[in-house]
């Protein structure tokens, strides 16, 4: 398995297969990364979940999530972003590569 740059390039996990990683910002303390997988799968095919320790300068919890297509990215933008997760509006968008701050948005 090979890992590359995350973001609007792709990841490449084998020959056949490209994943899209996701940034989703303002995730509630009540959801677990199980849960967010959850809710994720309904739209597309999820590779896998991070959400770190960290949070925002905000306070916000965020993680990323990464998509087996960018089909199915564009799919879980399209439906998920601005959607409300157990009481906080989630926002979802494509992992901006070289990103090291968090928005305070």
């Amino acid at each position: 398995m090979e890992r590359g740059i995350v973001g609007e390039e792709t990841l490449r996990v084998d020959s056949d297969q490209s994943v899209w990683t996701l940034f989703v910002h303002n995730i509630t303390d009540r959801l677990h990364w199980k849960g967010v997988w959850q809710v994720f799968d309904r739209h597309g095919v999820v590779v896998d979940v991070f959400i770190p320790h960290r949070r925002s300068r905000a306070g916000r919890r965020f993680g990323f999530v990464r998509m087996a297509s960018k089909e199915d990215a564009d799919r879980v933008i399209e439906r998920l972003n601005g959607f409300w997760l157990y009481g906080a509006r989630v926002s979802v968008s494509l992992a901006i590569r070289g990103a090291n701050k968090v928005s305070d948005a």
